[in-house]
């Protein structure tokens, strides 16, 4: 889209940064929260953890000596409030955010492959023009998948992004990266409590349920992984159309379903 300058009033925004973690190691994380840091040094940061004993214990011990201080907040989710996976993490988040009076809420892994920078940019655009969304983009705006993405990872990106933008195309307007998981919206825009979220792919699930969303992108270099390995593969294909198949019910059928959280 192209945005404007906004009518809101010019004023420091509460920020507020989501990042869920399951099995990343807290050194990884401590350096994603210390390099958003330095980007967002306001920013309130929740960590959505859904690990299990004795790991998440020691993830906490661990980053309350990193930061002390109150902004930087652990947010464990037991087994029995572990809706969503991946996406009820971040909503989980939001949610807590938006308790504490904090509207601008962005979202990014913990595993490093997202550059913080790009929330510096996001908080900006959306404090400074007419912007709901706003979504940090490989594919545009400079932006590049770099040397996070295999050549087989990155076709299969393409393919389910191709996929989201044939199903729903005036909802995808504007957005080059449906599959970015690094983005920040408006809480205030955001039916956190009306929204179907499930696994994976949070932003394509968010935007196809608000068609109203004005959507802006920044550009950004997909980083490679220092730790850890990608869970994509066969089972999380076979999610993602399951994923698509609901959207597209809920987008066109809407009165014959009802949202719900799903494990």
């Amino acid at each position: 889209m192209t945005t404007t300058s906004s009518n809101r009033p010019h004023r420091t925004a509460r920020i507020g940064v989501v990042i869920p973690v399951r099995t990343e190691p807290a050194k990884q994380v401590i350096g994603v929260v210390r390099e958003l840091c330095v980007f967002v040094p306001t920013a309130t940061i929740v960590i959505v953890d859904d690990s299990d004993e004795p790991h998440w214990r020691q993830f906490e011990s661990e980053l309350s000596d990193a930061f002390p201080g109150s902004h930087v907040q652990l947010l464990h989710r037991s087994d029995a409030t572990r809706w969503g996976r991946l996406a009820g993490a971040v909503f989980d988040g939001f949610r807590s955010l938006r308790e504490q009076g904090i509207d601008l809420a962005g979202c990014l892994d913990g595993d490093g492959q997202h550059d913080p920078a790009a929330l510096q940019a996001m908080a900006h655009l959306l404090s400074t023009t007419d912007a709901d969304a706003v979504v940090a983009s490989r594919y545009s705006c400079d932006g590049s998948p770099g040397s996070g993405l295999s050549p087989v990872r990155m076709a299969a990106s393409r393919a389910c992004h191709l996929a989201a933008r044939t199903l729903f195309p005036t909802r995808t307007r504007g957005c080059h990266d449906t599959m970015s998981g690094c983005f920040m919206i408006r809480l205030s825009c955001l039916e956190l409590d009306n929204t179907w979220v499930h696994r994976f792919k949070v932003l394509l699930q968010v935007l196809v349920q608000h068609p109203g969303l004005r959507v802006a992108e920044v550009g950004y270099t997909f980083r490679s992984r220092e730790l850890g390995e990608s869970h994509a593969g066969v089972d999380e294909a076979k999610a993602y159309a399951q994923c698509l198949a609901k959207l597209f019910r809920l987008a066109y059928f809407p009165p014959a379903l009802q949202y719900a959280k799903e494990r």
